[in-house]
Parts: C-alpha cells; structure tokens; sequence
C-alpha cells in the first residue's frame, strides 16, 4: 500500500482478518469515519487533496458505500474549497 490508498479490513469477534480491501485516488486521501450499514456493508467518509490549485486547504469530500463484502456499490466525491 501506499499513501494514496484507504483500507477497510473486516475482522471477527477475535480480531482475525476475514478480508480487506483498498481503495485509492489520483491524490493523497484519508478515510476519517466507517460504519456499518443496515444493509451488512460499509460507507466510509474521507476526503482528498484536489490536487490542482497547489493550495493545502484545497481539498474534496468523498463518501465510500460497499456492500457486505467490501466491494464498491458506489462513490460520491463533494468537491469543496475551504480558505
């Protein structure tokens, strides 16, 4: 991994790894928040640098939502800039 990416990792009761799964952007991102889902899945919350102003509050919101097994029902990037 490097640090573009965002990781979900799933584990049981005793803590083992059941799976995981990574997801990644054309910029440095970093996931804030995940819950779980009445549906079994997962949304996570992050954001990312936006990457064409060279400005360092220049960044967009994204939210993540899979479904039980990790994979991407679908993604939805806010693009903000905040001075």
């Amino acid at each position: 991994m490097n640090n573009r990416n965002v990781s979900l990792i799933k584990t049981d009761m005793n803590g083992n790894k059941q799976w995981d799964k990574s997801f990644w952007g054309p910029s440095e991102c970093c996931g804030n928040s995940v819950q779980q889902t009445n549906d079994e899945g997962y949304i996570i919350a992050g954001f990312s640098d936006a990457g064409d102003s060279g400005d360092i509050n220049d960044f967009n919101a994204w939210l993540i939502k899979t479904d039980a097994n990790g994979d991407i029902q679908y993604y939805y990037s806010i693009p903000k800039y905040i001075k």
